[in-house]
């Protein structure tokens, strides 16, 4: 018997639940998920209190957002995770128009090396099957999300970022999460 999927809550604008919460069961997700709230799939095992970073990692960024690249694909909104060997990585990210324009570009997750503390040789340790997702968006705000496997790497500290561009938007937080299947 497989146990009833599980996901955190990573933003909602209305207040109906904080960031970080963990929940269960596919009709209170849909619920949430009709009144605003953006939600990663996890592993509610791999929360543990004493782990700071482990199951998920949430980074804002503030009013004025974090600045994308708008043509040459780059690294940006660094996130660190306790992960555990293998299972699937799955990410989020708000932006947020900039101007007049409407926002689009491709992102993707990717081990980031910049950071060699946490180097654990990731670069090719995920497999995204999708690909970069790709999006356009006409509102003020805009999630888009993806996952990718980890298929390689050890189990500890993590280093990731997005991979991509982005026109006409600015982050306003990224997010990341751990399932094992």
């Amino acid at each position: 018997m497989s146990e009833e999927r599980s996901w955190v809550c990573v933003w909602d604008a209305c207040g109906n639940m904080s960031p970080g919460t963990v929940y269960r069961g596919a009709p209170l997700h849909a619920a949430l998920t009709s009144k605003g709230v953006v939600a990663l799939p996890i592993t509610a095992a791999l929360v543990k209190p004493d782990r700071a970073l482990a199951g998920y990692f949430i980074r804002q960024y503030g009013d004025g957002g974090a600045a994308l690249s708008e043509s040459t694909p780059k690294a940006s909104c660094p996130m660190v995770l306790d992960a555990v060997e293998g299972g699937t990585l799955h990410w989020a990210v708000a932006l947020r128009l900039s101007g007049d324009e409407p926002m689009r570009g491709q992102l993707a997750l990717m081990g980031d090396s910049r950071s060699e503390a946490l180097a654990l040789g990731n670069a090719s340790a995920l497999r995204s099957d999708q690909g970069p997702q790709a999006f356009e968006a006409q509102g003020p705000i805009a999630v888009v999300r993806g996952q990718a496997q980890m298929v390689g790497g050890k189990a500890g500290l993590v280093s990731l970022a997005l991979w991509g561009w982005v026109r006409g938007a600015r982050a306003l937080w990224a997010a990341c999460s751990q399932t094992i299947d």
